[in-house]
């Protein structure tokens, strides 16, 4: 839109904008009709499911992460995230295997920097376990 702002000195539709930048075609078949989809609840939803399944993921390995212990938390949710981004290639509902990739690999992340930084401070516990 702002470079179409630009290069003609007014403003436009998402659709005029977009045509205006297309290259040149020419065999048209059919006159394809623009129409700007404005109805992305199930971007909203999607991004709801995986927070929700990211905060999960937190919850369940502050649980275990006494009993099990650092290192093999660590290596835990490793392997969980790994094997989850390996099986997004083949999957074709990938909304469940994200989230977990993402859960998994926020905590993975987060004991990987405890476990360097060695905090040792309450507020480092808290923000890291």
């Amino acid at each position: 839109m702002n470079d179409y702002e630009l290069a003609h000195n007014s403003s436009a539709a998402l659709c005029d904008a977009v045509a205006a930048f297309k290259p040149n075609q020419t065999l048209e078949l059919e006159p394809a009709e623009c129409v700007v989809n404005t109805n992305n609840n199930s971007v909203y939803i999607n991004s709801i499911i995986v927070c929700v399944a990211t905060v999960l993921a937190y919850v369940i390995a502050t649980g275990l992460i006494h009993k099990v212990g650092k290192k093999r938390l660590f290596v835990l949710m490793s392997v969980t995230s790994g094997v989850s981004a390996m099986a997004l290639y083949f999957s074709r509902s990938t909304l469940i295997l994200a989230s977990i990739f993402i859960g998994a690999g926020s905590v993975t992340i987060n004991n990987m920097i405890d476990y360097r930084l060695g905090c040792t401070t309450r507020l480092c516990q808290v923000l890291f376990f």
